[in-house]
């Protein structure tokens, strides 16, 4: 059997086309299928572009995954034999798509039979996929943009003759997810061809099995890893695509981390409240017909042995890393999240993240928290945050320095009634101020919990937008500022409110004088609380101001008119 690893193998493949590659300019990428063009030729190449390109009614997903940006071409084998086509060279994220069309009178795009596909096979993220063909045979080919990703296409193919015919791959086992001391089938179907070897590997290693289908009974963490299907004749191998096998000890089938945080989200783990209660602690009741209890405890293993990091990828507590997995949580009620790393195999960084919306990309990720560290050996992570029922988090298990292995991510959610939690407490409130238009004011409160929570500011008991400090100062506050403020503090288990304090903001006043008689009448404004003090001077320089101690009558200061005597000027001076 041909024991070449896969990698170098596909590496010579490469060099092949590179070598030998006959340029098919003619042909063109089409948008829509049914104008796609078809090449010939055991080798070739062509470049284009999907930059406006469509999604049709009908149009299977390339890969497994949501792309949106598709081009079409056709290709017809010349020989019997293996053929890889190969993205490299392309400037952005693709998906790879071969197919030939099945018989029959419904919608073309309906009829399509996936035999390859591939995505992120090189550091551009590009896609190569290799399939057995046969002579005369047309096969559909689609390159696609990941989440709708656009720019330059290089599309290169080279064909390896073989005097029999390879195995065509119908399908195959999905990625799934298994819980410990459970059976495993994975299997992968077919067209029979003649005189073929089989052998399935685990992480590339051959585990000396000779059959269509793979068996394995009490299946562990030791297993946990990709499988693929090893398919040799005259020579020639050909490898099915990998099934991604990893354990959720809820035995949620479909929750899987993945490579990347929208594939995540695609497989989330959903929680789910039993119809009896949780009891304290966040503990679901277990057993008898009550309905279904998930997301509070459990773990979620999985290997990064073949994990990436995506160009843009936010840079987890700002560790070097290089090889990140990422998981999907939807919390089934309120609480304290507490998720952590310990017994995985290597050094880990954990970020946690949420989104609002959909999510489109990594600009889209708000950072919630982040620990290099801080597990029970050192090299574990852990972090506890509140999450809210209904919103996603996206938990990044991330190797420090490019590290890969077996990944345990454990998780627990403690729920309101826990004796863990505890309410925050107000122990200072905001105190009422007074101040000028356009003076700057600060009000403060202080709040005390051992768990994390959240504050947010109110005026009128309407929450302010962006006040979730401790104190909040307003720059230059205006009439329309005027308000009782208050705080709140909230974390998993209750909310906290401070007593009301009033901002009372008055315009910057004025003094005008009236006469009466021989009286001179000034009216002292009203200021609403804000302290002043009377002042006068004779000549106006900085230094000759005076507290003025005569009393005031009625809100007036009142003074007598004298002629012969100096002339006096004044002033409120407001602290």
């Amino acid at each position: 059997m041909n024991r070449i690893a896969p990698w170098l193998r596909l590496l010579c493949l490469l060099l092949a086309t590179a070598a030998f590659v006959d340029r098919a300019s003619a042909a063109v990428f089409q948008d829509t299928f049914t104008n796609r063009e078809t090449v010939v030729g055991s080798t070739g190449q062509i470049d284009g572009s999907n930059a406006g390109a469509t999604k049709e009614v009908g149009e299977p997903n390339h890969a497994e995954r949501t792309g949106g940006r598709s081009v079409w071409i056709s290709w017809t084998a010349p020989t019997n034999g293996l053929v890889t086509f190969t993205t490299a060279g392309s400037s952005f994220d693709t998906l790879l798509g071969i197919y030939y069309l099945k018989s029959g009178t419904n919608s073309p795009l309906l009829r399509l039979q996936d035999i390859a596909d591939g995505e992120d096979d090189g550091p551009l993220l590009t896609s190569s996929a290799q399939c057995g063909v046969k002579a005369g045979q047309t096969y559909e080919i689609a390159v696609d943009g990941y989440r709708g990703a656009t720019g330059t296409i290089s599309l290169a193919w080279n064909l390896i003759t073989s005097d029999l015919l390879p195995p065509i791959i119908l399908g195959k086992s999905s990625d799934q997810s298994t819980t410990n001391g459970s059976t495993l089938e994975l299997m992968v179907n077919f067209q029979p061809s003649d005189s073929v070897e089989l052998e399935w590997l685990f992480n590339n290693e051959d585990l000396h099995v000779h059959a269509s289908n793979l068996v394995i009974n009490g299946f562990s963490a030791t297993n946990v890893g990709q499988y693929r299907l090893s398919f040799t004749a005259n020579n020639v191998r050909l490898l099915s695509n990998p099934i991604e096998i990893q354990i959720n000890s809820e035995g949620q089938i479909t929750t899987l981390a993945r490579n990347k945080p929208e594939d995540a989200v695609a497989a989330p783990l959903i929680g789910q409240t039993s119809t009896r209660p949780v009891p304290a602690g966040g503990r679901a009741l277990m057993g008898g017909p009550v309905g279904v209890a998930r997301g509070y405890n459990g773990t979620q293993i999985f290997s990064t042995t073949y994990a990436s990091r995506d160009p843009g990828e936010p840079v987890p507590c700002g560790v070097t890393g290089g090889a990140s997995y990422w998981f999907a949580y939807q919390p089934p009620t309120n609480g304290l999240v507490r998720i952590n790393t310990d017994g995985s195999s290597y050094d880990t960084v954990l970020a946690i993240y949420t989104y609002n919306g959909t999510l489109t990309g990594y600009a889209d990720l708000i950072p919630v928290a982040c620990d290099n560290n801080g597990g029970t050996n050192g090299l574990s992570s852990k972090v506890q945050f509140v999450a809210e029922f209904g919103r996603t988090y996206l938990v990044d298990v991330d190797g420090v320095a490019g590290a890969r292995g077996l990944a345990r991510l454990n998780y627990e959610l403690l729920t309101l009634g826990s004796s863990q939690l505890q309410p925050p407490a107000i122990t200072a409130h905001p105190q009422s101020l007074a101040t000028l238009v356009g003076r700057k004011a600060t009000l403060s409160s202080v709040a005390q919990s051992p768990l994390p929570m959240r504050l947010q500011w109110y005026r009128n008991a309407v929450p302010l937008s962006q006040q979730t400090n401790p104190a909040i100062t307003l720059n230059a506050p205006q009439l329309s500022d005027i308000g009782f403020y208050s705080m709140t503090a909230s974390n998993a288990d209750g909310v906290a409110v401070s007593n009301p304090a009033l901002l009372a903001v008055t315009p910057i006043p004025t003094l005008s004088m009236s006469a009466l008689g021989d009286q001179l009448r000034i009216p002292l404004p009203n200021l609403g609380g804000l302290g002043y003090a009377i002042e006068f001077s004779d000549n106006l320089s900085s230094s000759s101001w005076q507290a003025w101690t005569n009393p005031t009558i009625n809100g007036l200061l009142v003074l007598t008119n004298n002629p012969s005597a100096p002339s006096l000027y004044f002033r409120l001076r407001i602290p």
